[in-house]
């Protein structure tokens, strides 16, 4: 089995506590790349990259973990290609 790289919009609860889910995403094994995207009237999204194992369940693990941090609201997926 190979390997897919996944982009990963996420939405954040409290603009206060952005940069503290920025963090806590950045330090998961399998991020890559994290940049911030700003939509508009002070409200800004965490555009992530990971790249995971292209098995059975690992994209639903991926999306748990990044639910499973204090202030996530939402987790949306862009994109998934293979390596």
């Amino acid at each position: 089995m190979g390997e897919v790289a996944v982009l990963l919009k996420i939405s954040v609860k409290d603009m206060d506590k952005f940069n503290d889910v920025m963090e806590k995403v950045k330090q998961l094994d399998v991020v890559q790349k994290t940049q911030e995207e700003e939509i508009g009237f002070g409200i800004k999204v965490i555009k992530a990259l990971a790249v995971v194992e292209d098995a059975e369940g690992k994209m639903t693990e991926l999306e748990n973990s990044i639910k499973s941090i204090d202030g996530v609201s939402e987790v949306d997926v862009l994109s998934v290609d293979r390596l």
